[in-house]
């Protein structure tokens, strides 16, 4: 398998760092996309796992984050939006042309989930993995969570990107472009949650995807993404092919998951395994075509 790190140039021009997984005689490729704010090494141990089950595997830093954010151009070119409509649809748009004959899939994790319906060319995907990927409108919390999503959409995080110009890691444990902290903050005090500057619904591209999605809610993510927060997510896929499932800690063996443990290392491989197996047996119907 090789490691070969690289830069995309997104559609726009801004340079996006990556770093491709290829192993020999690949059966698919695959695009991570990561969580709001999280670099792409952080997903390295499953791709490197799902490289050593045949997929050639892209993972890249948005705009602004990890290796990508010293390129970063005027902030209001760097938001969540443009993370989905570029930064998403051109780290697609390469894989496509370097594997033009495999299957691509995707795996998204957090926002990388919800990016799939931004991309205006997420018909090239046949089927997509979604972790713990949500609507973030703050009704979808459970009661007891709802006044502190409101206080963190409607006031902290506006009164922090106004005073620093960023969102700081202090709030939110991770450092964000002011321009994404401020859209985000807007979208989930929204009931559609993905909109333009102008309250105006950005649903098209969720119900232009037809592909197969498989989405993993975690019984035990009760701040970031509630199963309830991920169930209202699935609603804007309306033509896609949905599963849900929910991975629960306990019958795992394990103390936790939460919102960032899939991806890490110490997650049992049987469940790295379940999702390999789903990802491949989505590819080989159109393997099989094309043989």
């Amino acid at each position: 398998m090789h490691e070969i790190h690289l830069t995309l140039a997104a559609d726009d021009g801004h340079p996006l760092a990556a770093t491709l997984y290829e192993p020999p005689g690949a059966i698919a490729a695959v695009q991570i996309n990561s969580a709001t704010g999280a670099p792409r090494r952080y997903y390295a141990p499953y791709a490197r796992f799902l490289a050593g089950q045949g997929f050639a595997v892209l993972s890249y830093d948005y705009r602004g984050i990890g290796d990508s954010r010293w390129h970063a151009a005027a902030p209001e070119q760097v938001t969540m939006r443009r993370w989905g409509t570029i930064d998403y649809a051109s780290a697609l748009q390469w894989l496509h042309a370097r594997y033009p004959r495999l299957p691509l899939l995707s795996v998204g994790h957090s926002v990388g989930g919800q990016l799939l319906g931004l991309a205006p060319n997420n018909h090239l995907i046949r089927a997509a993995l979604s972790i713990a990927a949500q609507s973030g409108y703050w009704r979808h919390w459970p009661a007891t969570l709802q006044p502190l999503m409101v206080g963190l959409w409607h006031l902290a995080i506006p009164a922090a990107v106004a005073l620093t110009g960023h969102l700081p890691a202090a709030l939110m444990d991770v450092e964000l472009p002011g321009g994404v902290a401020r859209e985000w903050a807007r979208w989930g005090r929204h009931r559609e949650f993905f909109v333009d500057e102008r309250g105006r619904s950005l649903r098209a591209g969720f119900e232009r995807y037809r592909g197969r999605l498989l989405m993993v809610s975690i019984a035990d993510d009760r701040f970031y993404a509630p199963p309830r927060a991920v169930t209202a997510l699935s609603g804007y896929f309306r033509n896609a092919d949905i599963e849900l499932r929910t991975l629960d800690p306990c019958e795992l063996g394990i103390d936790e998951i939460g919102h960032f443990g899939f991806f890490r290392s110490r997650m049992p491989r049987t469940v790295w395994q379940q999702t390999a197996d789903w990802l491949r047996a989505e590819a080989l119907p159109a393997l099989a075509r094309a043989a």
